[in-house]
């Protein structure tokens, strides 16, 4: 920081000190986001986009597959968006529960089911 200080003063390094905090958590694709454990993984935005790597992380940050959203959906029943069947194994595999009931009494299985995700209903099946 002094080195930086002397190069382009004060002001400058006021500018500079968030940019540099950006690029740095940037460069660490292992650290934690703010809403894991919070249960910001959880709907449809967060699934449609995930991959293994983020939800692995996510996972070993603390966040709670039995989480619920507003309608009751855990993170399994919100994975039939996710094509990628590494993604649902990795749930069932850190404990989500299969059996779980939404708002409606659906089931992850269920909603994979009227969701036509054919690899996911084969995961969930053989986990009944």
């Amino acid at each position: 920081m002094r080195i930086l200080y002397r190069i382009v003063g004060f002001g400058a390094l006021l500018v500079l000190l968030p940019l540099v905090g950006a690029c740095v958590g940037a460069l660490q694709p292992t650290a934690c986001s703010a809403g894991a454990a919070a249960g910001d993984w959880i709907g449809e935005d967060f699934w449609v986009r995930a991959d293994l790597a983020r939800v692995q992380r996510e996972l070993a940050c603390g966040a709670n597959v039995h989480a619920q959203d507003f309608l009751g959906d855990t993170p399994l029943h919100s994975a039939r968006f996710n094509e990628n069947a590494a993604v649902t194994e990795a749930l069932l595999n850190a404990g989500a529960d299969v059996h779980a009931q939404n708002d409606d009494g659906n089931t992850p299985l269920e909603w994979a089911e009227i969701a036509g995700n054919e690899t996911a209903i084969e995961l969930l099946q053989g986990e009944r």
